[in-house]
């Protein structure tokens, strides 16, 4: 058989049509790599924020402790074991050593009652007693279950009763004062009704005592101290003694000084989470020819870097107080590394002889011109600096005055009153005027159910009106007063809801929104999220006040910008990179579609290309069948 006339390898035409397909592919996904590295990059970076978030959540946690420096700067007091007592020492508290002897504790009154057949029966006592000057009425219906839920739902009483079971139909009423002391329980009982209770008898005196109440006693450098209580803060300024055993017979040393090995441990803390962060940010942002760190070329966190070493390094004392100016000062400085290191030795030594400078190097101070404006706190966002403050409006408290009434109240109909409720409305108290009664105890009996129903409202006499007045200002406090019957005319008060208003004002210039007293700088500018009270401060008052930041106080500052929710925070870039990668691979996933598309349509040509050479083999062999035959037709078959 003669040769075909075309002859191609493979199948049909020789070639590997699905990896010529596969190359072709390859080179056209080149752009998807791209995409796909750009995706990975932002993977990176956000997982380096995170790590680099929680480091400055740390050094937040730290400065902000540094910022209330002054709280970890106190006085300590030492007591020896077995003293029967503990002490605390507050600011005012001086360094000292005391002789302590616990002679007795005080003791709460215990008084026992009459035993009673049931709990549940009727005791045919009727009548009113008094607990601590709180009336209590009882009636003959009431069993002794009942009369001791009533004593026990008193309040202000200092009074608990209880029922202790001796057996079967015996129960014993007991009544304990809530409070140490000899004074004992505060109790009247005009009515006889604690005689029929079996605690006072006929005569007023107590039929059984079961502790006797009694006073705490104590001498402190052989001087011997009384009071009511087993804590005592008023004997020595500045300390709290509470008395836990009586030791008549010892005599134990108690040791007051300063307290600074909170302060120290906290800067070290501090410097350590410092060094933490900053050095993951300088390794993060680190960058070599071989080698690129996934922030690198980041200047918003070189920004941070650069900012909290210049916090660290600035200047950060009083000038007019005098003590350490910068970190340097107590021991803390700055290494070739960019870290810094703590020297514990000078530290130490520095908040020993100056503790209060100390913790000034890390607070944020303030100054006022006057003492009616004063400084509640900062927010991120406000920077050091000083700021005029000019007040337009005071705050008010809600109030309501009447028309002056000279002497006593006269012609009070049954049904006249006032009804004071709360501007929401769920607590009301109603309170019925006396004939004869003066503005002076009308006030005194208003203000007191007031107070008792939990308003914090208060009725006064002002140029001899009766006035009602909010405890605090704002509007978002108030009340609501009704007047029954012609107490409205007798006292020249009007019924209405009533508001206090806020205070009202600029800092800066800028735009400052008041709640109540308090002043909040809303405005853009250097002073805003600051916090100012105002009290008392007319409108068109105004004042200086002078406000700088300390190192924790600047370095809690950065970190809490950097970690926050505005669009310069790090979450919010994390969203950032989350939302462009997202659009980044539905990029890629266009681009596959495309590329998957076009493989398809490779595929379905070459095959058409293998057909069509298929067929051109196919034909070729019969040609050459077909010739083989004329030559053997001609000549005779064909030599091979």
């Amino acid at each position: 058989m003669s040769a075909p006339l075309t002859s191609i390898g493979g199948l049909a035409s020789g070639i590997d049509f699905p990896a010529l397909t596969d190359a072709i592919m390859t080179s056209r996904a080149a752009p998807i790599r791209k995409l796909e590295g750009r995706i990975e990059a932002n993977q990176a970076r956000s997982e380096a924020y995170l790590s680099l978030e929680a480091r400055l959540m740390g050094l937040k946690a730290a400065a902000g402790e540094l910022d209330r420096a002054r709280s970890l700067v106190g006085m300590r007091g030492q007591v020896e074991p077995g003293a029967g007592f503990s002490v605390s020492a507050g600011a005012s508290a001086t360094a000292g050593a005391f002789d302590v002897t616990v002679l007795e504790l005080a003791r709460p009154e215990r008084l026992g009652g009459g035993t009673f057949g049931s709990r549940s029966t009727g005791l045919g006592l009727d009548g009113t007693l008094s607990f601590g000057g709180v009336p209590m009425e009882v009636s003959a219906g009431d069993s002794l279950d009942a009369v001791v839920a009533r004593i026990n739902g008193l309040q202000g009483t200092g009074v608990r009763a209880s029922v202790i079971t001796l057996g079967p139909g015996a129960h014993r009423l007991v009544l304990s004062s809530q409070t140490e002391g000899a004074q004992g329980i505060d109790m009247e009982d005009p009515d006889q009704l604690l005689a029929g209770l079996g605690v006072l008898d006929a005569g007023g005196n107590r039929v059984e005592v079961l502790q006797a109440g009694s006073d705490a006693r104590i001498r402190v450098d052989g001087v011997e101290v009384t009071r009511s209580s087993n804590v005592m803060s008023d004997v020595v300024d500045g300390l709290t003694f509470t008395l836990t055993e009586a030791r008549p017979e010892n005599v134990s040393r108690l040791t007051v000084n300063r307290d600074t090995a909170a302060l120290g441990e906290a800067v070290e803390a501090f410097v350590e989470a410092y060094n933490s962060a900053t050095g993951f940010i300088r390794s993060q942002t680190r960058s070599s020819a071989a080698e690129r760190a996934p922030l690198a070329g980041d200047s918003v966190m070189r920004a941070l870097g650069s900012g909290l070493q210049s916090a660290m390094l600035g200047l950060a004392g009083d000038s007019t107080l005098g003590g350490p100016a910068r970190l340097a000062d107590i021991g803390v400085t700055l290494q070739l590394d960019g870290s810094f290191s703590v020297d514990a030795t000078r530290l130490a030594a520095a908040i020993a002889s100056d503790a209060e400078g100390v913790a000034r190097l890390f607070t944020t101070r303030s100054a006022s011109s006057d003492p009616a404006v004063e400084f509640i706190r900062t927010s991120p966002e406000t920077e050091a600096g000083s700021y005029t403050v000019e007040i337009t409006a005071a705050a008010s408290a809600a109030s309501v005055q009447g028309t002056p009434v000279g002497g006593p109240i006269v012609g009070v109909g049954a049904g006249d009153s006032l009804t004071v409720r709360s501007v929401s409305g769920a607590t009301s108290v109603e309170i019925m005027l006396e004939e004869g009664e003066d503005l002076a105890t009308l006030s005194d009996r208003v203000t007191l159910a007031l107070v008792g129903a939990g308003l914090e409202i208060e009725a006064v006499v002002e140029g001899g009106a009766l006035v009602l007045r909010h405890a605090f200002s704002g509007s978002g406090n108030g009340f609501q007063l009704e007047t029954g019957g012609n107490a409205g005319a007798l006292l020249g008060l009007a019924a209405g809801t009533f508001h206090g208003t806020n205070v009202q004002g600029t800092v800066n210039g800028q735009a400052a929104r008041g709640t109540g007293e308090v002043l909040q700088v809303t405005g853009e500018g250097p002073a805003r999220g600051l916090f100012l009270r105002i009290r008392e401060m007319p409108a068109g008052g105004s004042a200086e006040v002078e406000l700088s930041r300390g190192v924790g106080s600047a370095v809690e500052r950065l970190t809490a910008l950097a970690t926050g929710s505005g669009n310069s925070g790090m979450p919010a870039t994390r969203d950032r990179l989350a939302d462009t990668s997202t659009k980044l691979r539905r990029r890629a996933e266009d681009i596959q579609a495309r590329l998957d598309l076009q493989r398809a349509q490779l595929l379905k040509r070459f095959a058409a290309v293998e057909e069509a050479i298929s067929r051109a083999q196919s034909q070729g062999t019969y040609l050459s069948s077909q010739l083989d035959q004329i030559s053997n037709f001609q000549y005779g078959p064909r030599r091979r």
